[in-house]
């Protein structure tokens, strides 16, 4: 559904992160970012940020951690 790109800026994006510090996080420009979230508001049809967020709750995408915030003894389960 979503590409790991796009899992991660979203990641970002739903816990509050601005555009502009989700790019310094994933070393990304600004432009990349914003790019970045409107394929995905277009890809999931939604128009803003309230539906976008919606959106992961249902799908069970706020469950979705980046590997390199995972503790190292932890293994992710597919």
């Amino acid at each position: 559904m979503l590409t790991q790109r796009e899992l991660q800026i979203s990641f970002y994006y739903y816990q509050g992160f601005s555009q502009k510090e989700v790019a310094e996080c994933l070393h990304l420009s600004h432009r990349a970012v914003d790019n970045t979230l409107q394929g995905i508001y277009e890809k999931i049809g939604v128009c803003h940020e309230k539906e976008f967020k919606k959106f992961l709750e249902n799908k069970g995408l706020t469950q979705f951690i980046l590997p390199h915030l995972l503790a190292s003894n932890i293994r992710v389960i597919d």
